[in-house]
């Protein structure tokens, strides 16, 4: 093994570099694995049901309170919502409130242009279109202010310009901002 424990185990016990990090999600991260054929797709409320139903047993009701479960037309939307948050924007919310709880400083982002699925954030990333990820053209402030806030991350810890307002907020579970 590469490390001497597993992540989750290092973090509670504070054994870890405690460095500043940056972390986040985009909105619809799962809709990656559907638009490549790794995730089925739902047509209907009932088919959202019974996928869940046979993921989460008895939970299924009460997981799917704060999601639009109203019409079939939404169905899959809420599905990729929904897998979005189980499998990604929890997760990382949860190493949030664990690193910070810890003394790291903690950046965190939602990332919500165009489809937002899985690394759809690249092209502002690396500053470089890309059709695939859908961005064939980049929305400029934001490839500025990514580029910007990464390459002021790398030299100072810190994503906000030095002596510049600080339009990203460090995560605390109490305020749990992020931009």
């Amino acid at each position: 093994p590469i490390l001497p424990e597993h992540p989750t185990r290092l973090i509670a016990a504070g054994d870890y570099n405690k460095g500043p990090i940056i972390l986040g999600t985009n909105a619809r991260e799962f809709g990656l694995f559907q638009s490549v054929g790794q995730a089925a797709r739902v047509s209907s409320v009932a088919e959202l049901n019974k996928v869940l139903d046979e993921m989460l047993g008895p939970l299924t009701q009460l997981v799917l309170l704060p999601y639009d479960t109203s019409s079939d037309q939404t169905a899959n939307d809420t599905y990729v919502q929904l897998m979005t948050d189980l499998l990604f924007r929890c997760p990382v919310r949860a190493l949030a409130r664990s690193t910070s709880a810890e003394g790291t400083r903690a950046y965190l982002y939602h990332f919500e242009e165009g489809l937002a699925y899985h690394v759809y954030e690249l092209p502002y990333v690396l500053g470089i279109p890309n059709a695939m990820f859908g961005a064939p053209t980049l929305a400029e402030p934001l490839r500025t202010f990514v580029q910007t806030s990464l390459a002021n991350f790398v030299r100072t810890g810190n994503p906000n310009a030095p002596g510049g307002r600080a339009p990203w907020p460090v995560y605390t579970r109490a305020s749990d901002q992020h931009v």
